[in-house]
């Protein structure tokens, strides 16, 4: 059967060339970042799974009252916390645009993300601690920064690190990012899961987030709005 033409309202929209390369960008980071979401996503319920096989357990051996009933609301709070950290990955996919959240938990959020799959390609993260206390937009370090991330490890010539440096100038965060070269090796640009980063995904992500970018000799360096309180 042959699908009727569309009509006018439902001919897609003609989207300037900017908004067709963020929404590229944004579809890259989520497939190459889609191993890790899943990979998360069954941690979170494996508790959860352990818990409920022992009140199965219990149940079958008629264990006393007390002691199941203290199983299964350990179990309800096991599936609460859970709830809150799978709403948090959704965070990911659809990232909340308002609000602002902690610099360190928005730097160890997003690095537990990558750095399997870096380390997985011969690099080691090294973050740098920052003394101070910021707050930065959430879906900036989950759109940029791994992004980022990528795009240096993809084009590395070989193993390294990529070391995370923080200071402040006036209202921005200046995060620079350093990939120092263990190994001189073969172009990694073939073990993406997907496809590579390239550097015009990460100005497509910067821009819609209004990050400044500066590329330097040995990486890039993000300019993050922040605040304090």
């Amino acid at each position: 059967m042959i699908a009727p033409p569309l009509t006018a309202d439902q001919t897609p929209p003609n989207l300037p060339d900017a908004d067709l390369r963020e929404e590229a960008a944004r579809y890259t980071l989520m497939r190459r970042l889609a191993p890790a979401l899943r990979h998360h996503l069954a941690g979170e319920f494996q508790p959860m799974t352990i818990m409920a096989a022992l009140i199965e357990r219990q149940i079958k051996q008629q264990a006393p009252t007390g002691d199941v009933a203290e199983h299964a609301s350990a179990l309800g709070q096991l599936s609460k916390k859970t709830a809150a950290h799978c709403i948090s990955l959704m965070n990911w996919i659809a990232p909340v645009q308002a609000g602002s959240i902690d610099l360190q938990t928005a730097l160890d959020d997003c690095l537990r993300m990558v750095s399997t799959d870096l380390r997985l390609q011969g690099f080691q993260l090294i973050n740098h601690p920052y003394e101070g206390t910021l707050r930065v937009a959430g879906s900036t370090m989950r759109t940029v920064l791994p992004a980022a991330l990528l795009h240096l490890s993809d084009h590395a010539s070989g193993p390294g690190q990529l070391h995370l440096r923080m200071r402040t100038r006036g209202t921005k965060l200046w995060l620079d990012i350093e990939l120092v070269l263990t190994e001189a090796g073969t172009p990694l640009e073939d073990r993406a899961n997907y496809r590579v980063m390239q550097w015009g995904d990460v100005q497509a992500l910067a821009q819609a987030e209004k990050v400044g970018l500066e590329a330097l000799d040995q990486g890039l360096r993000l300019k993050v709005n922040a605040g304090t309180g």
